[in-house]
């Protein structure tokens, strides 16, 4: 899940919101995820998983949306 997140917000964040020569690696991106609150809507598999930013996005939350038990997207909200 960390995975899939760095993978669809790294580039956003090294290019838009990394402060210069601080551009994050994949390992330390996803260090940064911690402490999820989990949202499960049915029992088919849909869920949404928000991850607390750790400051990289401005306070946002990061937010997995599982559908059928799949990952199928990350974004930042709130």
């Amino acid at each position: 899940m960390k995975a899939f997140a760095s993978t669809q917000l790294l580039q956003l964040y090294n290019e838009f919101w990394a402060e210069d020569g601080e551009e994050l690696s994949p390992v330390a991106f996803e260090s940064n995820l911690t402490s999820p609150e989990i949202v499960i809507y049915d029992e088919e598999g849909t869920a949404n998983v928000y991850f607390p930013d750790s400051e990289m996005f401005g306070g946002h939350l990061i937010e997995i949306y599982i559908t059928q038990g799949s990952i199928v997207d990350a974004e930042i909200v709130g």
